[in-house]
């Protein structure tokens, strides 16, 4: 009785891990297992180690919970929770529908756990790598606009800087008094013109 019970609690926590009913039978054991294992693929996590460790953990444990089962249904034809009833009308029905071929299940070896163990659909690579490239095209350009934007800033403000420069030198020069040293502008404009009229000596 004791081991009864050890093996109802044992097989509910493997149909828990899978998300099956009581009334599964072996199809829709399957088709939880392929859905959850894609969901939780490692490799749908990569740019997330925390998140990846978490679904490698999720991706392990699906995995041996099939395996139980799948074993338990070789040996019994049916799941643990499934009643020998409903597996016999399950068995009559696909062997009436010969839509159930137990040689050639029997032959397929068992899933690995590994990136390859399931076919990824070629459009999602194709949405993932294109949503990836505008990502990558949107940085680039706002990396690009930030850094156009601050030569530009630094531009104009280095030509004000110049200009104030520039006007407080003026204001300077008008305030300075003028120099004993220097000759005057009407010095300077004489002597310019001084050698305009005078003819060259030979």
């Amino acid at each position: 009785m004791a081991t009864d019970n050890f093996q109802t609690k044992h097989f509910a926590q493997h149909y828990k891990q899978l998300e099956l009913h009581d009334r599964a039978d072996w199809e829709l054991a399957r088709a939880n297992y392929r859905r959850l294992v894609h969901l939780w693929h490692p490799d749908r996590f990569a740019q997330r180690p925390r998140e990846r460790a978490h679904a490698q953990q999720q991706f392990i444990n699906l995995t041996k919970s099939y395996n139980v089962l799948r074993n338990f249904y070789r040996k019994n034809k049916r799941l643990p929770f499934e009643t020998a009833q409903s597996a016999a009308n399950r068995e009559t029905n696909a062997s009436m529908n010969d839509s159930f071929d137990e040689t050639s299940f029997n032959n397929t070896p068992p899933p690995r756990v590994d990136a390859g163990m399931l076919a990824r659909d070629p459009a999602d690579r194709e949405r993932k790598l294109s949503s990836n490239t505008l990502k990558k095209a949107g940085w680039l350009l706002g990396g690009g606009t930030i850094v156009f934007g601050t030569i530009m800033l630094f531009l104009v403000l280095d030509r004000k800087a110049n200009q104030a420069t520039a006007l407080q030198g003026r204001e300077v020069v008008k305030e300075a008094p003028q120099s004993d040293f220097l000759p005057s502008a009407a010095e300077i404009r004489r002597s310019q013109t001084r050698g305009a009229f005078v003819k060259p000596t030979k």
